[in-house]
């Protein structure tokens, strides 16, 4: 067994730890918890690419951004069939590097303390990954059909455009559904009064940078989403996205694989873990070379995304170009 997957003197039992962790970090994720999200809980199928696959795994920061390449990844790992979403996996390095800079075996408040830090970082990911996708999916020159707007100050008959841009579905298409929008768009809307402010919110806040305003602060009866990981065009403009429930598909068994590492005379000072799913917008495919992990730049590219429904009409999602003033 390798070292840095055995039991040290100052490791916690990994198994109880991932049983602690389980599936249960997604409900951290605030897009999950929204009711943005469609999961399907079959498991990702095997098989093997057409292309060659990288034989690396990426290692993320704590914002889910990949910062170099790590350990090579096992040939049962590399065998994953092309899907209409691409597989995606996020891991942390050094999760709980600073307990005294080692994984003590204390008692159950450092598991719980652990597998706290786990589910958090596992949501960041998830949520970045998705934002990526979105945003990737919403430059496809295959659907831009699905953008609405030229900059212009941003309005309700503008809001109702986008809305329309589903065609046959048209207002009804996003009932109950979501606006995804930034904080400097928050407060645009909040100055004209097209939403109230308020400090009802539920999510991490700025630990994630990803927040639902609550049942109270709708658009045109649209539940506000808030997240600064969106990327704006230029200083003056922003993007903003309307998104049907369960505009999001997402594939996997979602319990993260938890190892030890940086194992040295006995002690381990580091915990990784991984997760890995495919995800995705409904009615989007992907059209990128398929390969065995995903950066966010590679998520949010739109040459990477086609139309993979009949029509953009059945895509759950449009994104909206606006004044930032």
């Amino acid at each position: 067994m390798p070292a840095s997957q055995g039991y040290t003197d100052n490791i916690v039992d990994l198994k109880v730890l991932q049983g602690l962790v389980g599936s249960d970090w997604l409900n951290e994720s605030v897009l999950f918890k929204s009711g943005a999200v469609l999961r399907d809980t079959r498991p990702l199928p095997t098989g093997t690419f057409v292309t060659d696959v990288r034989t690396k795994m990426f290692e993320d920061d704590e914002e889910g951004q990949a910062i170099g390449v790590g350990s090579t990844l096992s040939s049962a790992e590399r065998k994953q069939i092309a899907m209409n979403h691409p597989i995606v996996r996020r891991g942390s390095v050094a999760l709980v590097d600073d307990i005294q800079g080692e994984i003590q075996a204390g008692g159950p408040e450092d598991m719980a303390r652990m597998a706290d830090e786990i589910r958090r970082a596992a949501a960041v990911y998830f949520d970045t990954a998705l934002i990526k996708a979105l945003e990737g999916s919403m430059a496809s020159t295959a659907l831009s059909s699905l953008q609405v707007g030229t900059g212009a100050t941003l309005t309700l008959p503008l809001l109702n455009a986008a809305k329309f841009a589903r065609g046959d579905k048209g207002y009804a298409a996003f009932q109950n559904g979501f606006i995804l929008w930034s904080s400097a768009m928050q407060q645009t809307a909040t100055d004209l009064g097209l939403v109230a402010a308020t400090s009802n919110t539920y999510g991490m806040n700025a630990q994630n940078q990803i927040v639902m305003t609550g049942m109270v602060d709708k658009v045109l009866g649209m539940n506000v989403l808030v997240s600064d990981k969106l990327t704006a065009p230029d200083a003056n403009d922003h993007y903003a996205y309307l998104l049907e429930q369960g505009a999001f598909i997402v594939r996997g068994g979602m319990e993260p694989k938890i190892v030890i590492s940086d194992v040295e005379n006995g002690f381990a000072s580091k915990l990784k873990f991984r997760i890995t799913f495919s995800a995705g917008v409904r009615g989007v495919s992907w059209a990128g070379s398929q390969q065995d992990v995903y950066t966010n730049t590679e998520l949010g590219t739109a040459a990477n995304w086609t139309l993979g429904a009949n029509s953009y009409k059945h895509v759950p999602a449009v994104r909206m170009l606006t004044d930032n003033n």
